[in-house]
C-alpha cells in the first residue's frame, strides 16, 4: 500500500496539531497557553482538554492559577455555550465546583465579569447550568 505525499503531510500535520497544546492533564500551562492561542477556533476537544488541566491541586502553582484564571474568563466571552454544557453535565462535579469557584473569585480586576454575565444569559436553554454561572460570575463583583 502506497501513500501519497499530502496524504502523509495531512496526517503529520493533525498529529502535530493535536499534541502542540500539549497533555490534557491538571496544571499543564502549555494547555492554558494553547487555549489562549486558539480562542477563536476552539473546538470541543480543546476545551475539555483545557478544563481538564483545572485541579485543587494546582493552587500552589502561582503561574498556572493566574493564566488559567484569565483565560477561563476569555473562554467564558468566545465559548459560552462551551462553558454552559460543561456544567450540564457536570460529569466531575469536583471540578465543576472547583471551576465555578475561580468565576466567583477573578485573580485580578481586569477580568469582565458583567461582559461575561451579559454573554452567559445570551445562551439558549440548559437555565439550571447557566444560573449557577451566572451566581458564580455575580459573587465576582
Amino acid at each position: 500500500m502506497k501513500l501519497s505525499a499530502p496524504l502523509i503531510l495531512a496526517v503529520a500535520w493533525v498529529t502535530f496539531d493535536a499534541h502542540a497544546q500539549g497533555p490534557c492533564s491538571s496544571c499543564e500551562v502549555k494547555t492554558v497557553l494553547y487555549t489562549h492561542e486558539h480562542l477563536s477556533t476552539l473546538t470541543q476537544p480543546e476545551f475539555d482538554c483545557f478544563m481538564a488541566t483545572f485541579d485543587v491541586n494546582c493552587n500552589e502553582n502561582v503561574e498556572y492559577s493566574e493564566f488559567s484564571n484569565e483565560v477561563l474568563f476569555e473562554v467564558v466571552l468566545t465559548k459560552p455555550r462551551f462553558l454552559v454544557a460543561f456544567v450540564d453535565e457536570d460529569r466531575e462535579p469536583e471540578k465543576t465546583r472547583f471551576v465555578l469557584g475561580r468565576l466567583s473569585a477573578p485573580i485580578h480586576d481586569g477580568l469582565q465579569p458583567e461582559e461575561c454575565i451579559r454573554v452567559v444569559n445570551a445562551v439558549d436553554g440548559q437555565a439550571l447550568a447557566k444560573q449557577r454561572i451566572l451566581e458564580a460570575l455575580e459573587a465576582s463583583q
